[in-house]
């Protein structure tokens, strides 16, 4: 049973003298409405020229530049639905929703996707999202790749921690092994 508003759905049930059933399906229903509503003006994803902006953002806030956002997963801890058995149940011990989500450099939201069952990992998330269909069919109009000081072509990327797979428009850092002894490779994942 997920809380709405510090109540648990119970307590809403008796209050309204409402069926069992009839609160997730409200809860639903108010929280799609909100989406639908608020989604453009609060969670937007950038246009063609705005990318170059966010990626400059980057370059300028966290001197890493050709980055047009970070995204990390966020389990958030529920009580599970009847009858789910482990659908909720998490790598760290408790059962919970995920949301994944990506920031520009000065951490505003500019993609969401919540809801996920919390025993998929970030990596099973990111197959299944829009944003990473979007990518692949590249209908996200990001910016061709350009040079760098000291290098050839080079993507606009999106990081991300480990758990998301290495592609030309996903970068991750270096696996800790591969960091021994190579301050270069430190000071790139740190950034």
């Amino acid at each position: 049973m997920i809380n709405f508003l510090g109540e648990s759905q119970e307590s809403l049930r008796l209050s309204f003298r409402t069926g069992q059933s009839t609160i997730p399906g409200i809860i639903r229903e108010v929280c799609s409405a909100i989406c639908q509503v608020l989604q453009n003006e609060f969670v937007r994803m950038p246009k063609s020229e705005e990318w170059k902006v966010v990626a400059s953002d980057y370059g300028d806030r966290w001197n890493f530049h050709h980055c047009v956002g970070a995204m990390d997963g966020k389990h958030f801890r529920i009580d599970p639905p009847l009858s789910s058995g482990s659908l909720y149940y998490n790598y760290k011990g408790f059962c919970s929703i995920v949301l994944l989500a990506v920031v520009d450099a000065q951490l505003r939201f500019i993609y969401a996707d919540v809801g996920t069952n919390g025993r998929i990992s970030d990596g099973g998330i990111w197959n299944k999202c829009s944003l990473k269909h979007a990518l692949d069919h590249n209908t996200l109009h990001l910016p061709a790749p350009d040079s760098l000081p000291g290098t050839e072509q080079f993507f606009h990327v999106i990081v991300g921690d480990e758990g998301f797979p290495l592609t030309t428009s996903v970068l991750i850092p270096y696996p800790g092994e591969q960091c021994r002894n190579r301050i270069d490779r430190r000071k790139f994942n740190f950034r």
